[in-house]
């Protein structure tokens, strides 16, 4: 297998875009939200939602785009997250 082909600046932009991610929703989550007093369950009813889709969205387009690059690894990565994490998958689905 040719390695070389992995585009390691795509992938560095894909993390520094997941650590935006979660900085953003971070800095949202401890002080934007505890501000909204009255509405605070709402907000964070429709807010928690939001953060899924997002996240999502994310590892979505990060998995097609490794994937269009090298299948095998992409594929192992995938049975790693889903094996380690099925309790938390359950929990979520």
């Amino acid at each position: 297998m040719d390695y070389s082909k992995i585009p390691f600046s795509q992938f560095l932009g894909y993390v520094a875009l997941g650590v935006l991610l979660l900085v953003v929703f971070y800095l949202i989550n401890n002080y934007i939200i505890p501000i909204s007093k009255g509405r605070q369950p709402i907000v964070k009813k429709y807010w928690q939602k939001i953060q899924i889709i997002a996240w999502l969205a994310f590892f979505g387009l990060f998995f097609v785009a490794m994937f269009r690059v090298n299948m095998m690894i992409t594929l192992v990565f995938l049975a790693l997250v889903v094996g380690l994490g099925w309790s938390y998958w359950q929990n979520i689905f």
